[in-house]
């Protein structure tokens, strides 16, 4: 299994800030007053799990929305970052932007009552065992999981 380095996960992020200064619509703030956490993306990707497919999935979607590495558009950056992942292995996510939307607002219902809070977690979520939000997140991907063509 292939899995996403540190570059993969920071140029999604990159990518989505250049797409944000291109076009006004997409939202992306906190550049100049926040750094991205490049320690959090490395602790993250040394500790990916060598598991199946959706296992490691879910800990990428889980944990870079729990981590918030970046400024902003760690929801984004998560879910794109699935995307490759599953991409560099064969598989596709297929969803619409409704379902992202959906997945984005209800994420912060259940890390809220899961983790008592929005703010961003510490590296010590990477280990933990499953829990709501992760087994949401797992559900949101076996739900749109598809093989590749």
């Amino acid at each position: 299994m292939k899995r996403l380095g540190v570059v993969h996960i920071v140029e999604i992020n990159d990518k989505i800030y250049q797409k944000s200064l291109a076009n006004k619509e997409i939202e992306y703030s906190g550049k100049d007053e926040y750094t991205t956490s490049i320690d959090k993306i490395k602790k993250l990707v040394k500790s990916a799990p060598k598991k199946d497919l959706v296992d490691t999935a879910t800990y990428y979607l889980k944990n870079i929305i729990l981590l918030q590495a970046f400024p902003n558009a760690n929801h984004r950056t998560a879910i794109c970052a699935v995307e490759l992942f599953l991409k560099m292995n064969g598989m596709v996510l297929k969803y619409t932007l409704k379902e992202a939307l959906e997945f984005h607002r209800t994420s912060f219902s259940i890390q809220s009552r899961v983790y008592g809070s929005l703010e961003a977690r510490g590296t010590t979520v990477l280990n933990e065992g499953q829990n709501e939000f992760s087994e949401f997140c797992r559900k949101f991907l076996e739900l749109h999981l598809t093989k590749g063509d």
